[in-house]
């Protein structure tokens, strides 16, 4: 934003504003989307294309489109950071989901660490943001590889004949996206053998 020009302080700081704020709202109808359509990864997986196309355009545009670029990786980031976590809730299950998502918090805490610090290195080396934007941009693509695994495997998990207690498959692996399996009574969650 300081490479734009002619901008205030205090016009930087209310500009800061704006991707947090657009990502707000994003973030509600994100949630109502993945709850509305079941489509967890699919919200989760957009969240990672959207702040890596955001973060590679900004690192290669103007001062200013990198600002509205900034927006949509904004989107992007907080979107897929809240889709995260209803994901292991639906796989985790009975004493594995505390610690469960005590791990991913840990992992997560020290990601916010080692991030901060190796995006310092890389700017401090090249004397430029973009290729730390670039190196975010890399990382969102490989979690959205990551998501894509996830799918693979939840969808082999879905072919499988999950039987319930009534003695009939609940895995037909006929839906158009194999999301989750949905957790309830008289449903398998995870491999059944």
């Amino acid at each position: 934003m300081r490479d734009i020009g002619g901008l205030s302080e205090f016009t930087i700081g209310v500009i800061s504003v704006v991707p947090f704020a657009v990502a707000f709202f994003a973030v509600l109808a994100a949630g109502q989307i993945s709850d509305r359509t079941g489509l967890r990864r699919t919200v989760l997986g957009s969240g990672f294309v959207l702040a890596a196309v955001g973060l590679t355009a900004a690192a290669l545009a103007s001062p200013v489109l990198a600002v509205v670029m900034l927006i949509v990786a904004t989107i992007g980031f907080k979107v897929a950071a809240s889709s995260f976590y209803v994901i292991p809730q639906q796989y985790l299950v009975g004493a594995m989901v505390a610690p469960g998502i005590a791990l991913i918090n840990s992992v997560g805490n020290l990601g916010g660490f080692v991030a901060p610090t190796l995006l310092g290195q890389v700017e401090s080396r090249t004397g430029s943001v973009d290729n730390a934007l670039l190196i975010v941009a890399v990382i969102c693509l490989v979690a959205l590889a990551g998501c894509a695994l996830m799918r693979y495997q939840a969808g082999a998990q879905d072919t499988d004949q999950h039987a319930d207690p009534t003695g009939t498959s609940t895995g037909t692996g006929t839906s158009s996206e194999p999301d989750l399996p949905a957790a309830g009574p008289g449903r398998t969650v995870g491999n059944s053998g």
